[in-house]
């Protein structure tokens, strides 16, 4: 009995976007580049204090908070 690894292969269709083809977003809509000089240390949040004593399980959680701040900080000026 094949293990279910919960990977579906479906076959890609002609409207699927493909990162670094000539069907990614870039292509289709332009680049939008945010920090042309790649440098994003003066944007980055405080560090992150997670639980010390026990494990939370929730770095995807925190990881997308410190995205969405950086973009903020950069975006808004906040």
């Amino acid at each position: 009995m094949p293990r279910n690894t919960g990977l579906i292969l479906a076959p890609l269709e002609p409207t699927d976007f493909v990162q670094g083809t000539d069907r990614s977003l870039e292509v289709k809509f332009g680049a939008a580049v945010l920090q042309p000089s790649g440098n994003w240390r003066e944007f980055l949040p405080e560090e992150e204090k997670q639980a010390p004593l026990f494990e939370t399980s929730s770095c995807v959680s925190h990881g997308t908070l410190s995205a969405v701040e950086i973009l903020a900080k950069r975006i808004f000026n906040k």
